[in-house]
């Protein structure tokens, strides 16, 4: 009876290390984003120009173009689609912090973060963080080639 007892408590354990993994595994991939970061040991091609459009409160989205240069500069334009024809043209310096996979634009004091990933900027917000909720698609430029 006792080696019984002892398979069994084996078993027992066994199945919820098992589960445990398992359960791990699922908050893992709910976690992981559809775009991968890219790897801090990869060749970083940051360099080009990505697109998208913005959410906006008050328009239809804000039409978003951002050139990364090789010298660290930036040329950042918007328009307001919907209300406005403006573009609005914004240059300046940014700076890439590797560990991160950040791409922070600089213009006068005001500082605009992006993550980057695979073939994409991901606007993030005031507190460097995704921006979360239905919209949070909405926040990613693609790189156009």
């Amino acid at each position: 009876m006792n080696k019984n007892k002892i398979i069994f408590l084996s078993l027992l354990i066994l199945a919820l290390a098992i589960s445990c993994n398992k359960s791990n595994d699922k908050e893992a991939k709910k976690g992981q984003d559809t775009t991968e970061t890219i790897s801090t040991n990869s060749v970083i091609d940051w360099q080009g120009t990505y697109r998208g459009v913005i959410p906006c409160a008050s328009c239809e989205g804000i039409e978003t173009i951002i050139v990364l240069k090789s010298d660290t500069t930036y040329e950042k334009s918007e328009r307001y689609l919907g209300e406005k024809t403006q573009l609005f043209i914004q240059k300046g310096k940014f700076e890439y912090i590797e560990n991160e996979s950040k791409i922070i634009l600089t213009d006068g004091d005001i500082k605009q973060s992006y993550l980057l990933v695979q073939d994409a900027l991901i606007m993030l917000d005031s507190d460097g963080n995704r921006n979360t909720g239905e919209l949070a698609d909405d926040y990613i430029l693609q790189k156009k080639r």
